[in-house]
């Protein structure tokens, strides 16, 4: 078997196209280097092999043919397929050549050709694509060679309303009626000088054959083989055409009758910018047109205050949520404000928000009606109040003054006259509930607050508002119920009215449901709670009668009752009371259907709650000298027996300025005062507030209680910030006097 002679051997190997030497039968005699590396074979393997073992045939008949015409030609240069070492394809181009020695011998180069395929598979896959992204565009496109003006392309579009024109002139086939090349084509200034683009050559032409509109899109393109083409895309425009005429119809037909309004008709941008009002809103606001064209934005039209809360609600209503009524205060040029309500909606174009339109009202005179129907409504609630309180409290002292009587009559009778005192006290305790509920409503009842555990608090409020009724009760309240910060008389206030109401509904026979939870509420500006943060829930419920849909809106109104019986104060007061405690209390009802009350309260998580080991009242009696000033001569009379009766020296003053000169006199004198007692209100004279300040000022160790009975004052509320030690609230107790004094005194 020949060889290739030595020095054209080392050519062979150092050439980066592979190098097949065949025999007529297909035997591979002679391989290099580069072919195996092609491969994936080595020479040994490639030199045991046949042509056919490597070679992806598509017809064996074919092959035979094609291998007669190569000994005929001599030569040939052709594309085939090879299959490697690892099965993968290997596309090479052949360059064969017939050497008719020992046999017949076929010399083959082979270059590899697989990025080459890749890419032209690329680009013929890319072609295919844009291909059919033009015939699926409703719009005419087409390329024209601009030197000789053949037509190179069109898509479907354009074959369906021109038929097929590829190879004829466009001006003849396109342009109808029109003589020579247009002037696009004969612009020598299409391409800058690397042959790119200028520009877009935009236009709209209206077909007078059929009478469609077309927007007209040119541009002027190099092409790899140098020509200069022409890409027109051409788009239908009729009915944006005819829409646009109707929109300038209804625009014409908005602005006359916006213009012909009583209110004020705007449009604004998305910055707020006014971009229209109508001359109502020009003169309500005292401003001019020059005013609103020069860029006036809308906040300029708000009172300060509500400028934040206008900004929220627009960026709400452009997002596509949120009401679209508010109410605010208007401000005019000249500085006035009014009262304003505003309705608005999104401007929407091309499926995208631009601005806001609405329509902004004066309310300055339904204000003004409803302050006065409101008024007219509130003389008549006083009338209703009045008279129940009156009726209440009549039969309150009916019983005081009834027992006192028989109390007195049966003076030697210890016993009786005990149980006879002991009426009137509750009688009493009846007639502060009232009177408190009534401060409460009418001063907003400022909360003494104190870090407690609300479950004894309801579960007791519960027991007694039910007490001799033959209405049950059932408490849900998990172990790990978060701590508040409450006023402990106010929350179970609030308790008993809600559950004196479910008791009458359910006319003393059913069961009022009591389920308590933790929340957290997450802040939302437009929700009722909009800080957010930890809540205890208390739902309520109870099986009743139910509340009507007109009853239900007036509820938490004061003086609104539907009981022949009642002053109407107590959902008022409850509702004051939450809120006071920074809470929520909601309603929810039905006739025959029962009520159910939601009560939330802010709640503290991790709270260190003292635990109640001795009640203060139980404490060792410790004696001492105190100071009482109070400006009403019996409540220091009656105040001076109990302290005298408790074993405490006492004196008294009638407004702060005298307590002062006593207390500097006594301790001057060597016998200083243990505790301090000041009445809040003093009238004509010195409150206990200033007189505490001063009274710290000469000592401050001092220890001093403040005693009100007004609930609303943050000095109350918040008394030790004030200088106090203590708060006692009027008319108190013998057992709440006892328990301060011991706590107190030294």
């Amino acid at each position: 078997m020949p060889k290739v002679v030595e020095p054209y051997r080392l050519i062979l190997q150092t050439t980066m196209d592979g190098f097949l030497l065949v025999d007529i039968h297909g035997r591979l005699l002679e391989v290099n280097d580069a072919y195996c590396r092609m491969s994936g074979y080595t020479s040994s393997e490639l030199l045991s092999m046949c042509i056919q073992d490597i070679e992806v045939l598509e017809s064996p008949s074919d092959t035979a043919a094609h291998i007669q015409k190569i000994i005929e030609q001599g030569n040939d240069r052709f594309e085939s397929r090879h299959r490697r070492k690892d099965g993968t394809i290997l596309n090479v181009e052949v360059s064969v050549q017939y050497l008719p020695i020992d046999g017949g011998r076929f010399v083959s180069f082979l270059r590899d050709i697989n990025e080459r395929k890749m890419a032209e598979k690329t680009l013929k896959e890319s072609h295919e694509r844009l291909v059919t992204v033009l015939n699926g565009l409703e719009s005419i496109v087409y390329v024209a060679d601009m030197k000789t003006y053949e037509v190179l392309f069109t898509n479907n579009y354009f074959k369906k309303l021109f038929g097929d024109v590829v190879g004829k002139q466009c001006w003849k086939t396109i342009q109808a009626g029109q003589v020579g090349p247009c002037a696009f084509c004969t612009n020598d200034k299409l391409l800058d000088a690397n042959g790119n683009s200028i520009g877009i050559y935009h236009w709209e032409f209206q077909n007078t054959a059929n009478g469609r509109w077309y927007d007209i899109r040119d541009r002027a393109l190099q092409w790899i083989d140098g020509r200069m083409v022409r890409l027109e895309i051409a788009t239908d425009i009729t009915e944006s055409k005819l829409a646009e005429n109707s929109l300038r119809q209804s625009e014409g037909r908005f602005r006359e009758l916006a213009e012909s309004l009583p209110m004020t008709i705007f449009e604004i941008d998305l910055q707020g910018r006014f971009t229209y009002v109508n001359s109502t809103g020009i003169e309500s606001f005292g401003y001019s047109a020059s005013d609103i064209e020069s860029g006036m934005n809308v906040m300029q039209i708000l009172s300060a205050e509500d400028r934040n809360r206008a900004r929220a609600h627009i960026a709400r209503r452009i997002s596509g949520s949120g009401p679209f009524y508010h109410e605010y205060k208007g401000l005019r040029k000249d500085g006035t404000s009014f009262p304003i309500s505003v309705i608005s909606n999104t401007i929407i174009l091309n499926d995208k928000v631009v601005g806001l339109r609405g329509i902004v009202t004066d309310l300055s005179e339904r204000k003004r009606l409803e302050q006065e129907l409101q008024n007219t409504q509130k003389l008549q609630s006083i009338g209703t109040l009045a008279g129940g309180i009156a009726h209440d409290f009549n039969n309150l002292l009916q019983g005081i003054f009834g027992y006192i009587s028989m109390a007195k009559i049966n003076i030697d009778q210890r016993e009786k006259a005990l149980a006879m005192l002991n009426q009137a006290e509750e009688a009493l305790h009846v007639s502060v509930n009232l009177t408190n509920q009534l401060l409460t409503f009418a001063k907003g009842g400022k909360p003494v607050k104190k870090l407690i555990r609300i479950e004894p608090v309801i579960e007791r409020a519960v027991k007694f508002a039910l007490s001799g009724s033959h209405t049950n009760y059932k408490l849900d309240i998990p172990n790990d119920i978060w701590a508040v910060e409450a006023d402990e008389g106010q929350v179970a206030q609030v308790i008993q009215n809600i559950v004196l109401n479910a008791d009458q509904a359910m006319a003393g026979s059913g069961t009022v449901q009591v389920f308590l939870s933790n929340v957290d509420i997450a802040p939302d500006m437009y929700s009722s709670l909009h800080a957010g943060g930890a809540f205890i829930r208390s739902y309520i419920q109870d099986s009743g009668i139910g509340i009507s849909e007109q009853n239900l809106a007036n509820i938490f109104d004061p003086y609104f009752t539907t009981k022949q019986k009642g002053s109407g104060l107590g959902l008022a007061t409850s509702y004051s009371i939450i809120n006071n405690h920074g809470g929520l209390i909601q309603v929810k009802s039905e006739l025959n259907g029962g009520t159910t009350f939601t009560i939330y309260l802010p709640a503290v998580k991790k709270a260190h709650l003292q635990s109640e080991s001795k009640p203060l009242a139980e404490a060792a009696v410790k004696t001492g000298r105190i100071l009482l000033m109070d400006d009403e001569d019996i409540v220091r009379s009656v105040a001076k027996e109990m302290i005298v009766a408790l074993g405490h020296e006492v004196e008294c003053a009638e407004d702060g300025k005298k307590a002062i000169d006593m207390f500097i006199r006594n301790r001057d004198a060597g016998t200083p005062f243990d505790l301090v007692i000041l009445d809040l209100t003093v009238k004509g004279g010195m409150s206990g507030e200033e007189a505490i300040s001063r009274i710290r000022a000469i000592d401050p160790d001092v220890r001093a209680i403040v005693s009100s009975g007004y609930s609303d004052s943050p000095v109350v509320a918040n008394y030790k910030e004030f200088g106090f030690s203590g708060c006692l609230s009027k008319p108190y107790q013998i057992d709440a006097l006892k328990s301060h004094l011991n706590s107190l005194i030294r």
